[in-house]
């Protein structure tokens, strides 16, 4: 599988595109399997629309978390990447 990684602390730029093997549960974890096709069907039909409050670039995520600390969001709050 793909993942993000990071492995150093930086801007956006730092973050690497990796392979991963796929994890596999534990004896006291569960796998739960999601089906993103059905989801991205609704999306794109408008069936379901995301309330997205507002969106902040990576670089200001600290200002994204004081405005959910402070309960203004109305919808989702987006980190950009």
């Amino acid at each position: 599988m793909k993942a993000i990684v990071y492995t150093r602390w930086g801007p956006p730029e730092v973050l690497e595109l990796h392979d991963r093997e796929k994890p596999s549960p534990g004896p006291d974890d569960v796998l739960v399997r999601i089906h993103l096709v059905v989801l991205q069907q609704m999306l794109t039909s408008g069936k379901i629309v995301p309330a997205i409050d507002r969106s902040y670039p990576l670089a200001d995520v600290a200002d994204a978390v004081k405005y959910l600390i402070a309960w203004h969001a109305r919808g989702k709050v987006v980190i950009t990447v």
